[in-house]
């Protein structure tokens, strides 16, 4: 590690500059110099790499630059029409039960009485490749591996000669959600082994993360407290989720960032996983971001969060809605491009769940599942106050129909005195969408959309 020159007798940090180099300890290059300090990374892979910075802290990477949870794997044997890799004390940390079913192949109380892969974190990497984790040795194939806590051994039917294995084993790279006032700059963090519901990079209030590379952790890639800004960084391929909030945390910025094929690990969506998701949230901004293919919604807040600000995104090809607003208070919607969302989980392009004083204008929304989706369950908050104005709308494809809302606890009133209103949006569709709308409990014309009120100023193009 080296230092740059100091600067005496000025305020702040004495420490201008310090090198990190490979092989370095991060932790101790932080306990080395006061905070505030900034880091130079070196390019190159820095392994098992972890660090809980102090306030103030900047890491600026080196072109090249990456900091990884995982450990080559090197030390292999073959064992018929199988290969094994020993010595792995993993076990303490192998294992975390949630409320609620966590992953796709596990049964439904949710409490790992089923296979429930996805909540291993040690995940096996070939080649940059992820392979699937299994639990049972009998389904061992090519692009699987199995990981035997007890005996400490990987089992895999992929010949590993030539290729690079690598197997993630530390948790975090940066895990500070109480330290304020980081930076981290030109970094690229992956193949951490992240548990379900954290992330990677775990930071405090007041973070700015800006053009890094986040990828191939098993949960999360980035969590950020309030006041934070994270730009113009590419956060893909976690098994959970790409991005979330500090819960509580007032305002956050993520703006011009790509957030792609994240939800891939065998998490259940439905239960958290996806593009982001957001709890409890005030004055959250998320502007400008390329939002696609992940498995789940591509930009979620669920659960009391308030005056959200959701503009110029643009959100393709999510499994789930393109953009949730669930179970929370004030939004704006406002100029996003929302195209093909929302088939696999039969969602929205944007999608309203029990939610209050929305507004969605602006938007074009493209063969989305519905287009703008609003549902009024038995849960904590009523649909009230949505205001869908100025959106143009095109159906031309595929299963689902144009827009509406469904009351599914409540009665008409929600139709008709709770400040729900659709005005002055355009609609493209196609010709076999004869009852586009969905409204008082059913499917509707144009003309009976009309009659209750709904966009008589509007535009409709049909067939």
């Amino acid at each position: 590690m080296t230092a740059a020159t100091t600067t005496p007798g000025e305020p702040g940090p004495q420490v201008v500059d310090a090198l990190i180099e490979i092989g370095e300890s991060f932790q101790e290059a932080v306990d080395a110099f006061p905070g505030g300090t900034e880091f130079s990374v070196a390019a190159g892979v820095h392994r098992l790499a972890s660090v809980k910075p102090k306030q103030g802290d900047v890491f600026v990477g080196e072109p090249g630059a990456v900091l990884s949870g995982a450990a080559l794997v090197t030390d292999w044997r073959a064992d018929g029409d199988f290969w094994a890799a020993g010595g792995f004390d993993l076990q303490s940390d192998r294992w975390v039960k949630y409320e609620g079913r966590a992953c796709l192949d596990e049964t439904a109380d949710g409490l790992g009485s089923g296979p429930g892969a996805c909540r291993f974190p040690h995940l096996l990497y070939l080649d940059d490749q992820v392979l699937t984790p299994i639990v049972d040795r009998s389904e061992l194939i090519s692009g699987t591996f199995l990981f035997d806590y007890e005996r400490g051994e990987i089992w895999i039917a992929d010949d590993p000669n030539g290729r690079r294995m690598e197997l993630a084993v530390t948790a975090l790279a940066f895990d500070a959600l109480d330290r304020k006032n980081v930076t981290i700059e030109g970094l690229t963090v992956e193949k951490y082994a992240t548990g379900l519901q954290t992330a990677a990079i775990q930071g405090g209030a007041g973070w700015v993360i800006k053009d890094c590379v986040v990828r191939w952790n098993h949960g999360f890639g980035i969590k950020v407290g309030s006041g934070s800004h994270v730009s113009g960084c590419r956060v893909h391929g976690q098994g959970q989720g790409g991005v979330k909030v500090v819960n509580g945390a007032t305002g956050v910025i993520y703006e011009n960032n790509e957030i792609d094929y994240n939800g891939l690990g065998g998490v259940n969506p439905l239960w958290e996983g996806g593009g982001s998701k957001f709890v409890e949230s005030i004055d959250l901004v998320v502007r400008g971001n390329n939002v696609h293919h992940n498995h789940g919604p591509g930009l979620w807040t669920d659960f009391n969060n308030v005056n959200t600000f959701y503009e110029g995104n643009t959100v393709v090809d999510n499994a789930g809605a393109g953009i949730m607003h669930e179970i929370s208070h004030q939004a704006v919607i406002k100029n996003n491009i929302v195209t093909g969302n929302g088939y696999e989980m039969l969602l929205g392009g944007i999608y309203i769940s029990n939610s209050d004083d929305v507004e969605v204008v602006g938007n074009t929304l493209e063969n989305n599942k519905v287009a703008v989706l609003a549902r009024q369950a038995d849960r904590d908050v009523p649909v009230e106050n949505l205001n869908v104005h100025d959106n143009l709308i095109i159906k031309t494809r595929g299963e689902g129909y144009a827009a509406g809302l469904i009351v599914e606890a409540g009665g008409n009133e929600f139709f008709t005195s709770k400040g729900n209103v659709f005005q002055a949006n355009t609609y493209n569709l196609g010709p076999e969408y004869t009852r586009p709308f969905h409204w008082m409990g059913g499917l509707r014309r144009p003309e009976a959309w009309q009659s209750y009120g709904n966009d008589t100023s509007g535009n409709f193009n049909l067939g």
